[in-house]
């Protein structure tokens, strides 16, 4: 029994021992990459294959081989691939075998592109929409493609360098015209837009560039109002009428008296206030993008604020008020001279003269009033201006007034359909004729009535007496 046992033991030790031996060498496993996976044609000087992803895990691997077409193209762990892969458009499968220590292998395919390259097609050379140029100007230029991917791109521009200077590489560029001297002509700009593999397209554009004049003058006349008065703002602008499209730059300069400088400004047009009486003197320089210049001067007077007195229009809705019922006194229409609108007018004041009584001051024109009185109201309206200008801290002439009267009648509303009195400063006697109707009754005779009824009871009397006597 121990001796089969024993037996057995050895037996499963022999058959464990030959297991072992067969399995001690794993195969490697394999594993590779290309870089870049893909590119154009022209493009890529070399493709590199990687292997050293590949491993053994119980042991290394000690070789890596590279077939394209069952052909070996190289070895190593890394290789490159050059210009006999490169320059031929198409989708690449490279194998890649490893060995192990052991004597074992593995295979991985590796894939990588290689793209074909699109001719450029130029549909548009943009520019600046000018009609000309001149000297100093600065022309952007941009090449405009069809919409693909091109992969790496080239651009040669071909131009006249004595009359333009490139600013700028690649696509978009900028020329600059140098030549103060340049003829009046048309000038070529060509670009030539290659891909990596030499194919091409081309494009050219025609510039017109005009000679200067710096000497050459721009008439203009500087345009006042007739009557400047201290405190008061002015516009003043130039006659001057640019070209469609031709910038034009302004300067102007303002001197007193002396001949000092006050003030300068770059706008087109001035809007000006003088604190002070006086002569002074405006002058005005342009200049147009041809450097083209023009000038011109004028002296003018600044004539003293003299302040005009305002000018006051009473009135009242309606002029029949009626007694404790509030009214509107109006002086709306009332202005001053020296503003546009009423409010160089600083108060309205309303005084009831008739009775003595103030009715009341307001900026306002129109007034809402009531009167306890019946009867004739002169009222007063008294307007004041301002006397100067708001917000100016020169000495002006001081406020000046204006009056006018408005007459009121004011009536009970039970009198409302009694004759409107008429105003004192018109009574006139006036007489009323009316013709008798032919069916009017004949007017009594004074005391004819009083008679009768005397007389009725007299003879009232006389029956009584009588009938109590029988």
């Amino acid at each position: 029994m121990r001796r089969r046992i024993i037996l057995s033991m050895i037996i499963s030790l022999i058959i464990i021992g030959i297991t072992v031996a067969e399995t001690g060498n794993e195969q490697p496993i394999a594993k590779g990459s290309a870089i870049p996976q893909e590119c154009f044609a022209c493009e890529c000087d070399a493709i590199i294959l990687d292997a050293s992803g590949s491993y053994d895990r119980d042991g290394r691997v000690v070789n890596c081989e590279w077939y394209y077409d069952s052909k070996l193209v190289a070895e190593g762990q890394r290789i490159s691939l050059g210009k006999e892969f490169t320059k031929n458009p198409k989708t690449y499968k490279i194998n890649l075998v490893v060995t192990d220590n052991g004597g074992m292998t593995d295979d991985y395919n590796v894939e990588f592109l290689i793209k074909s390259n699109p001719t450029p097609i130029i549909t548009n050379l943009k520019h600046a929409d000018e009609d000309f140029f001149v000297f100093g100007d600065e022309i952007s230029v941009a090449t405009i493609l069809e919409r693909k991917n091109y992969g790496k791109l080239s651009y040669d521009w071909d131009y006249n360098t004595e009359v333009f200077q490139k600013i700028g590489d690649g696509n978009k560029v900028v020329f600059k015209v140098i030549s103060d001297k340049a003829t009046w002509k048309d000038y070529k700009i060509e670009v030539v837009v290659s891909n990596a593999c030499g194919e091409k397209d081309s494009e050219d554009i025609k510039i017109e560039v005009r000679p200067s004049k710096p000497n050459s003058l721009l008439k203009t006349e500087i345009i006042l109002p007739s009557k400047i008065e201290e405190g008061k703002s002015f516009r003043v602008k130039s006659s001057f009428v640019a070209e469609q499209g031709v910038d034009v730059s302004y300067l102007w300069k303002v001197f007193n008296g002396n001949g000092v400088s006050i003030k300068s400004s770059p706008r087109k047009e001035l809007s000006f206030t003088f604190s002070d009486s006086g002569m002074y003197t405006i002058t005005l320089e342009i200049t147009d993008r041809y450097q083209r210049k023009g000038s011109a001067t004028e002296i003018f007077e600044v004539k003293e604020m003299i302040n005009d007195p305002p000018i006051a229009d009473a009135s009242a809705s309606p002029k029949t008020a009626i007694f404790g019922e509030a009214f509107s006194l109006d002086a709306s229409k009332s202005r001053d001279p020296d503003g546009t609108s009423q409010k160089t007018i600083d108060k309205y004041c309303w005084y009831d003269k008739t009775y003595g009584e103030d009715l009341g001051c307001s900026r306002w024109p129109v007034l809402n009033v009531t009167l306890n009185r019946s009867g004739l109201h002169d009222i007063i309206l008294t307007v004041k201006d301002t006397g100067e200008n708001a917000g100016k801290d020169n000495e002006f002439p001081k406020p000046l007034y204006d009056s006018d009267l408005v007459i009121i009648n004011v009536i009970r509303s039970s009198d409302i359909l009694a004759p409107t009195p008429v105003p004192r400063e018109s009574v006139q006697p006036i007489y009323h004729y009316q013709e008798r109707s032919q069916h009017h009754p004949t007017p009594e005779t004074p005391g004819m009535g009083f008679g009768l009824t005397i007389t009725t009871i007299i003879v009232v009397a006389f029956v009584i007496i009588r009938k109590n006597k029988y």
